[in-house]
């Protein structure tokens, strides 16, 4: 949470995070780590804890890696209490015994761990440019040009084949059993890429129940439906190891009046997001209804021009899809290696 300059100066040391403190959430979803790695100022919020390691015992990048591995979420588990909402006390956190190796060692894992999310790092900041470079092409296409009469206007019901939602788990599934990523909003990002990280997972049993009502594939469009609005996702590979749930639309075009590239591109563009900003409903989760969205005016350019786009952007979309692809090796790589190297 970011504050006042007077603000922040007046506070406690204890309460001011420093590059090197680790956040850690005692509460609810707890046991989830955030290395602070910059000089900002900002607070934080009641239920996170701030670990600030003694350097010279421990590396911060080192006790980061310590916390984020599954055995100590098991050893914290043990001390958490309540059942709807995990808790766990700061004087039990502080009282956990672990483990550490030597210094040297610790500088090895580090290496070893860092360079493997710097690389996903970097994935990111290349989709942040591609999204960009997509965006721009957009904007200079379609948002600048001057309308014609060539130019249609047309219910997004006109132009697609279907549209569809995933499922809820309640009376259909059980989430937690098998490898299988359950996609919901929250894994939708503004740049237009998947973000597996903190996914529920199912098993192939409920993959199947949630895919015969998804049919999700390539080409398809995801589209969240839950603010913050303006997120979505063109499917580019086949997805075998995830699927959606009933906030998460997929939607199918017609080939033969848009491409999938256009239309995704129209959905993230500045002036649908205002249109769907101003159309959702919902006092506490602000979201849009597919009946709402079928009723949106889409404007619908000369098929050589939408051609033109595709062709020119289709690259943009797989490079994309690369980046997210290897991302997510490498997130299954270091979540393989972490509990090794640091036993």
């Amino acid at each position: 949470m970011y504050v006042s300059e007077k603000y922040y100066e007046n506070l406690p040391d204890i309460k001011k995070v420093r590059k090197g403190d680790i956040l850690y959430s005692v509460v609810g979803s707890f046991g989830i780590p955030i290395l602070i790695t910059d000089d900002k100022k900002f607070v934080f919020q009641r239920h996170i804890a701030i670990l600030r390691p003694n350097k010279e015992v421990v590396l911060p990048e080192y006790l980061y890696y310590l916390l984020l591995n599954p055995d100590f979420y098991g050893l914290a588990d043990k001390y958490a209490i309540g059942a709807a909402q995990r808790t766990i006390s700061l004087a039990s956190l502080r009282n956990m015994e672990v483990a550490i190796h030597t210094m040297d060692e610790q500088i090895k894992i580090v290496e070893q761990l860092t360079a493997i999310d710097k690389k996903i790092i970097i994935n990111h900041k290349i989709n942040d440019n591609l999204a960009k470079m997509i965006k721009d092409t957009y904007n200079h296409m379609f948002v600048c040009s001057q309308l014609s009469s060539s130019w249609a206007n047309k219910k997004l019901s006109d132009i697609i084949v279907r549209i569809n939602t995933g499922l809820n788990p309640r009376d259909n599934f059980c989430l937690g059993n098998g490898s299988i990523k359950y996609i919901t909003v929250k894994n939708l990002t503004t740049d237009g890429t998947l973000d597996f990280s903190n996914c529920d997972t199912i098993n192939p049993a409920a993959r199947q129940i949630i895919h015969s009502r998804s049919d999700i594939s390539v080409g398809d469009i995801l589209f969240a439906s839950i603010a913050p609005l303006g997120r979505c996702f063109l499917i580019q590979t086949h997805p075998t190891d995830w699927d959606i749930n009933e906030s998460v639309f997929s939607i199918r075009v017609n080939t033969q009046l848009v491409s999938s590239e256009y239309l995704y591109s129209y959905f993230m563009s500045d002036q649908f997001i205002a249109k769907r900003q101003s159309s959702s409903t919902g006092s506490i989760f602000k979201g849009i209804r597919i009946g709402t969205l079928l009723d949106m005016d889409i404007v619908i350019p000369p098929s050589e021009l939408i051609n033109e786009f595709t062709n020119t952007t289709k690259p943009l979309f797989k490079a994309k899809q690369r980046c997210i692809d290897e991302s997510q090796y490498l997130r299954k790589l270091r979540d393989w290696l972490l509990p090794m190297l640091m036993n």
